[in-house]
């Protein structure tokens, strides 16, 4: 790809939302992102591309060794009305995997070394721009009561805490207008729901208080 290339596609898939570039994508471009807010010393690096029926990823480091994997695509339904072909199944599960990164795992993506989405930029018109920049959205998978140090708070009647276990994983942010806009992460499209064609994500709920 030459120069001149190169910056009329970023341009263009800098221009889209992370939804629109789900639709976008055939696989045949290579995915990267970076997870900016990382507690590591190195900037975490994920890939994402499709050939045929498999599906790749590669993953490490920045300035670190990379390691690749690969997958393929399973035929599902078939005969059905909603019959899968290996080809199909395997770029749904790339979209799904690009998904979880940036919607629950906090990567943003790049096109070179330019951050295509910037979500700590408050001048970004998107609702992750006013939330803290270290917010992540995944779910950690710890199970509270192995956290001794927290327990130890607790038992002591320094601190509280409520298991949650409907999925819900509320949050709070200052809107534009007077008002604190309140979502939840369950409103947000589910990254084992991605379709061989990407679906555009739903409006996310919320309320007033």
């Amino acid at each position: 790809m030459s120069t001149n290339d190169s910056e009329k596609f970023l341009e263009y898939w800098a221009g889209m939302h992370f939804e629109s570039r789900q639709i976008a994508w055939d696989g045949s471009y290579v995915r990267a992102f970076r997870q900016l807010h990382s507690r590591s010393k190195r900037t975490p690096i994920w890939m994402c591309w499709v050939r045929g029926d498999r599906y790749f990823t590669k993953h490490g480091l920045d300035g670190g060794k990379m390691q690749e994997t690969s997958k393929k695509g399973k035929l599902k339904n078939p005969g059905k009305a909603n019959e899968l072909t290996p080809e199909m199944d395997a770029m749904a599960e790339a979209r799904r995997l690009c998904r979880k990164k940036w919607d629950y795992e906090g990567y943003d993506e790049h096109v070179g070394d330019t951050n295509v989405d910037n979500r700590g930029q408050q001048s970004i018109p998107h609702m992750l721009a006013s939330l803290p920049s270290s917010f992540c959205l995944y779910k950690p998978a710890n199970n509270i009561l192995e956290c001794k140090g927290l327990m130890k708070k607790v038992a002591a009647g320094e601190g509280i805490f409520t298991p949650k276990r409907n999925g819900l994983a509320p949050w709070g942010v200052e809107d534009p207008t007077p008002g604190i806009s309140i979502s939840s992460r369950r409103d947000r499209p589910s990254p084992q729901n991605e379709g061989p064609q990407a679906q555009r994500g739903r409006a996310r709920g919320g309320g007033r208080g």
